[in-house]
């Protein structure tokens, strides 16, 4: 319950600054922590917390080291729970331990270098990508292990490359 105190505090949303939390009090904590202050000051600090819970989540960087013994199926897991979070450095770091650990894995590591590539259209790198996308079309075209690659790829490549295309011109245009 401190916690939350400092943290409306910081907010600057604590009206009475002289109040303290009750160890046995069985009012909400919140509630409690709001008592005294206007309707005004609440929604304005309210609108603000998941701001700041966006910045804590996306701050987070990618492990030092993933264990060896780490199973391969969980490569994927990790990495996409990560993209679920918005955690592109961490998803990104899984996706290219993964195509340096099991590059024998020839449908996977299509997936990984797909995922790769998508996370730098996703924060907007979109020179870099475009050339990953490139290289995952060339593989489908010339590679020899197309065959086992899941047709997929090859479309949401090709549909990607389109919006970056489009996305450059724009910038192109802007300038």
């Amino acid at each position: 319950m401190k916690y939350i105190s400092d943290l409306i505090y910081n907010l600057n949303l604590q009206c009475l600054p002289d109040t303290i939390l009750p160890e046995t009090d069985k009012m909400s904590p919140v509630i409690f922590l709001f008592e005294g202050c206007s309707m005004k000051k609440i929604k304005s600090g309210l609108l603000l917390l998941p701001f700041m819970l966006l910045l804590l989540v996306s701050c987070v960087s990618a492990p030092d080291k993933i264990d060896s013994n780490l199973p391969e199926e969980l490569f994927f897991k990790t990495a996409q729970d990560a993209m679920d979070l918005n955690q592109y450095r961490v998803a990104l770091y899984y996706y290219e331990v993964y195509l340096v650990r099991y590059p024998e894995n020839h449908r996977k590591t299509i997936a990984a270098e797909y995922e790769r590539a998508f996370i730098y259209y996703k924060t907007k790198d979109y020179e870099y990508s475009k050339s990953l996308f490139t290289q995952i079309l060339d593989k489908y075209e010339n590679g020899s292990f197309a065959i086992m690659y899941h047709d997929r790829y090859r479309i949401l490549s090709e549909k990607i490359l389109y919006l970056i295309g489009k996305e450059l011109n724009k910038n192109i245009e802007e300038v």
